[in-house]
């Protein structure tokens, strides 16, 4: 069961209807993002309301407004950030307004029946499933994952979350002794009615754990975002609250990286963690549509397009100068993909038959033009899924690396988002 609101409205005006948004937004210190038919606006790291317009016919028709918000594993303080600025348009330029509440709490408007009714029996119940999961299997359980591009490493017994890794032993323990309100505090980033010292706390370990690469800030300017965005969260927690517990070791090594002295005092108390924050600090299987591959979790990633047609995903080792991945993917439109490049030419071709496809690769010696007395090698990989080809090019040096590379490919994976673990989120 999904904890969701959903609206429709009308307006006469949509310019205005949208003014209107930009407002409400930077007033409550939301982001804005926009398209030709609809606008999505950021209210926390794990909640955005996304709404849509559409003209209405006739001479004087005005806009429908439609918007919706899945506020978990937000929680019931985004819920009630939703409701209010829906009610603020409502009172602005959005009429005929139409509510649809799965909590409701647009009728009700008592934050602690949302809290405690709905919010804290709906997370004890999705914790108690995922441990009779794990009870059947030890293989991790994702919760909340949704839409990632990315599994984490594989760590048994384990529940996974965007807010951080959890073993069975301690959820079991804090289930066992009624502790889910300290659990909704750690697991749902807007616990409280407000942006408090929790929901500070929480914004940065979100960032932390699904985000963060722990690499210096002048690696990419991504790099310097992520780590000033966690900084400052948990410096604003710790003004608000100096006796919460907040993950200071990570907190330091963070103002290495990004080259800033302490602003949080040394005795600030930690947050008992069983686990190291970060899933960007191990291994991570990549996808590219269906194609997934097991890459460090410090490449920096980016999506290239050339504008000729060309794209796709590129994962390179800023940091140790070692090897850059390349993907890219061609649909048949005539039925099954196959390989199609000539390979008599590479070196140590290689086959394998992962479950939903068939893959080959080799590599060849290239011209290095950078540093022309270093060698420079180029892997040509070709992996045939249904009806699209997905050639991998991957550049390295040496041996070594080679070596890597060809134990990487070798545990590549084909599978739709219905078949991994988080079967598209929940």
């Amino acid at each position: 069961m999904k904890l969701e609101i959903t609206f429709q409205g009308k307006t006469r005006n949509r310019d205005a209807f949208i003014r209107s948004v930009q407002r409400l937004a930077k007033a409550q210190e939301y982001q804005l993002g926009a398209w030709k038919d609809g606008m999505r606006v950021v209210l926390c790291p794990l909640g955005y309301l996304d709404m849509g317009w559409t003209r209405e016919s006739g001479l004087f028709g005005g806009w429908k407004i439609t918007g919706g918000c899945i506020t978990v594993p937000g929680g019931p303080g985004l819920h009630k950030a939703v409701v209010e600025l829906i009610d603020a348009l409502s009172k602005k330029d959005l009429k005929e307004v139409q509510v649809v509440d799965s909590t409701g709490f647009w009728e009700h408007r008592d934050f602690q029946r949302l809290s405690q009714e709905t919010y804290g029996p709906w997370l004890e119940q999705e914790l108690r499933g995922a441990l009779v999961k794990l009870g059947q299997s030890p293989e991790s359980v994702p919760l909340f994952w949704g839409e990632e591009d990315y599994l984490p490493q594989e760590v048994p017994d384990t529940v996974y979350t965007p807010m951080g890794r959890f073993s069975k032993g301690w959820l079991q323990e804090q289930l066992d002794q009624g502790r889910t309100e300290e659990l909704a505090r750690r697991i749902f980033l807007w616990p409280n009615a407000f942006k408090d010292a929790f929901y500070y706390r929480n914004g940065a370990m979100k960032r932390m754990w699904q985000d963060c690469c722990f690499a210096p800030s002048d690696r990419h300017y991504s790099d310097e975002q992520i780590n000033g965005f966690v900084l400052s969260f948990l410096e604003r927690a710790n003004r608000l609250d100096p006796a919460l517990p907040l993950p200071m070791s990570a907190y330091r090594e963070l103002c290495i990286m990004d080259g800033r002295a302490f602003k949080i005092p040394e005795d600030a108390p930690e947050l008992e963690e069983e686990f190291t924050p970060g899933y960007h600090k191990g291994e991570l299987l990549q996808s590219y549509e269906r194609l997934w591959l097991p890459l460090p979790g410090v490449y920096r990633y980016e999506w290239s397009d050339d504008g000729l047609g060309n794209a796709g995903c590129i994962w390179i080792d800023e940091d140790g100068g070692g090897p850059i991945w390349r993907v890219s993917g061609y649909r048949n439109k005539d039925g099954a993909a196959d390989w199609n490049a000539d390979m008599s030419e590479l070196k140590d071709v290689e086959t394998l038959e992962p479950e939903g496809g068939k893959a080959r690769w080799g590599w060849k010696d290239i011209p290095n033009k950078a540093e022309p007395d270093l060698p420079l090698r180029q892997l040509l990989g070709e992996v045939a899924a249904g009806d699209t080809l997905y050639v991998i090019t991957v550049t390295f040096s040496d041996d070594e690396e080679q070596e890597e590379i060809y134990d990487r490919l070798h545990r590549m994976k084909i599978m739709d988002k219905q078949d991994t673990p988080f079967g598209g989120g929940q």
